[in-house]
């Protein structure tokens, strides 16, 4: 579903960033924890060990990325939410949002899971029947905690109370004129205005509630070590006994009713995002006209050769390739229509078009469209 989604992005020339690397995390988790469900699903023997080295760092950067990522396009919403001007962005902001991006959603999740992650890895990774290769093998300790754990609830935490405020509060200050638009334009629908705002609300209704929840089962699983809890245990202590562990069924069985738990938790917090994102991200009218294409493209791939020269014939050699962007309605939107123009009406009444405001005739109009096009290219 994600590997749709990055696609439908590709085809319709509509790429960000926060978005991409959503899809590639989260798609990233779903065949490691599928590979794991399948060689693990009634053992918990050691094996595959270049699998799991590779794996259980993913893992990692994984869990950095797949929070980190929600908060960019977060970050992207409120940018456009504080355009004030509708100049456009100089060549040097667009760069410093690409360096910004591309640090904090791939280069950091990297480096969490590389060198950060050693520091606080206590065994070589850890196998459990019916999950498969995992890297909770962390030392208790303060430290590990920062390194390795905070990122599952302080990226959501940094969007909820910076930037989301001002992104529902610009959508709600400017719903009326919004509505005004969205009636008399179809460069954006409803729909898609929206969806806009459950994008933005992923981290406060799903990332920081699971970051929450998972931070609590851990500490009650670990609450006898927390009463000797150091900033951390030294180099030695970490890293002398360097084995594989190995967890049975048995053992979580035993270990309780949050034990248990805590199993199925992390089973199910893996499916759980990509259903999300892919019914905000692939279900859209844009992504189903994508898949519509990718469709009859590769039908029309596989047909005999005479079908594609009689098309040639009937298409004629002097036409031309028509420029247009999709917009999910049965009008395409044009790529000179990122504005809307005054109508000119030499009768009152003459059609619907003369009763219909004409946002272009003011900065403040203007700037409203151009924020509900940069919305529609972010969503």
């Amino acid at each position: 579903m994600m590997l749709l989604v990055l696609i439908t992005s590709v085809v319709r020339h509509s790429w960000n960033i926060g978005v991409a690397l959503l899809c590639i995390w989260l798609c990233l988790e779903n065949v490691i924890c599928a590979v794991n469900a399948v060689s693990w699903s009634d053992n918990a023997q050691a094996k595959m060990y270049t699998w799991c080295d590779i794996t259980s760092r993913l893992n990692t950067a994984v869990l950095v990325g797949l929070n980190i990522a929600p908060l960019l396009i977060t970050r992207r919403l409120y940018l456009i939410a504080n355009l004030r001007s509708i100049a456009p962005i100089s060549r040097r902001a667009k760069l410093w949002d690409n360096v910004v991006e591309w640090t904090c959603g791939l280069i950091w999740p990297l480096v969490s899971a590389g060198p950060l992650y050693y520091v606080v890895q206590t065994a070589r990774f850890e196998v459990i029947e019916g999950l498969g290769c995992f890297n909770d093998e962390l030392s208790h300790s303060i430290l590990a905690f920062v390194l390795a754990q905070v990122w599952t609830i302080l990226p959501p935490l940094i969007s909820v109370v910076i930037y989301y405020p001002k992104v529902i509060w610009t959508f709600y200050t400017q719903s009326r004129e919004i509505d005004r638009f969205l009636g008399s334009s179809d460069a954006i629908s409803r729909r898609t205005y929206m969806r806009v705002l459950a994008i933005a609300s992923v981290d406060i209704l799903l990332l920081l509630p699971m970051g929450l929840v998972s931070i609590a089962l851990e500490l009650h699983t670990n609450v006898r070590d927390l009463r000797s809890l150091s900033f951390y245990p030294g180099w030695n202590a970490v890293h002398s006994h360097w084995t594989v562990v190995q967890v049975p069924y048995t053992d979580i069985v035993s270990g309780g009713t949050y034990s248990i738990v805590s199993f199925y938790w992390e089973i199910w917090t893996t499916p759980a995002p990509a259903f999300v994102i892919f019914a905000l991200f692939g279900l859209t009218s844009d992504a189903r006209d994508s898949y519509r294409h990718m469709f009859f493209a590769i039908a029309n791939y596989f047909r005999r050769p005479k079908a594609h020269s009689s098309a040639r014939l009937e298409e004629g050699p002097g036409v031309a390739p028509s420029h247009s962007l999709s917009t999910g309605t049965s009008t395409p939107m044009t790529s000179n229509s990122s504005r809307v123009e005054p109508v000119h009406c030499d009768t009152a009444g003459a059609s619907q078009e003369c009763n219909r405001p004409h946002y272009a005739k003011s900065e403040n109009a203007s700037s409203l469209i151009r924020w509900l096009q940069d919305i529609r290219e972010t969503a």
